[in-house]
């Protein structure tokens, strides 16, 4: 996995890209994630989700007693034989628009 980090004034950026596992399907991929956002989900963190023809964003929001926690949004796609991903976190929020704008401006340089 290669990954970017880059800071920014309420949190961090991050973009990761893998090579996609032999077998496995964007759905498939979507539902390991989902497992994890589950586990969130039992401890009152909220998610609210898009679904694009080729991206699937999420954004997650900490529980209000945890207000000390980044809210965390991101978008992962399969491009060229790679699994991309941007996410955020950060104490305010970023629409899952814009970090789907990066991720695809982000594959278009693959």
């Amino acid at each position: 996995m290669n990954l970017c980090q880059w800071s920014m004034s309420t949190g961090g950026l991050m973009m990761s890209a893998s090579k996609m596992p032999q077998g496995l399907s964007r759905e498939t991929v979507m539902t390991m994630l989902n497992e994890s956002w589950a586990q969130l989900k039992t401890k009152g963190w909220k998610e609210e989700k898009k679904a694009f023809p080729s991206v699937s964003c999420s954004l997650m929001t900490p529980p209000p007693a945890r207000q000390d926690l980044p809210i965390t949004t991101g978008c992962l796609t399969v491009a060229k034989g790679l699994v991309v991903s941007v996410s955020t976190l950060a104490q305010t929020r970023v629409s899952m628009e814009k970090i789907k704008a990066l991720l695809e401006s982000a594959v278009k340089r693959l």
